[in-house]
């Protein structure tokens, strides 16, 4: 019965779980943040991503090739 509002709604969709690359190119933006923050952070927020800086400025590369403005970073001391 249509007007029956004792029937069960139906379940919602999940929430997409969001992307590692999506979640760097969001992290990059802010910088503050060294690769190795924006790794640490996303391994936070991505339980089972094994992020490292390497593919954090991969993926700044990635990006920066696309045409996306990544704020310079100072480079770290040697």
């Amino acid at each position: 019965d249509p007007l029956d509002m004792t029937a069960e709604a139906e379940p919602s969709a999940p929430e997409p779980k969001p992307s590692v690359a999506a979640t760097v190119a969001e992290l990059v933006m802010d910088a503050a943040l060294s690769y190795a923050e924006v790794a640490d952070r996303v391994r936070e927020l991505i339980p089972g991503a094994a992020t490292s800086a390497k593919s954090v400025a991969s993926i700044a590369l990635r990006l920066r090739k696309e045409g996306v403005v990544i704020p310079a970073r100072q480079r770290p001391a040697r």
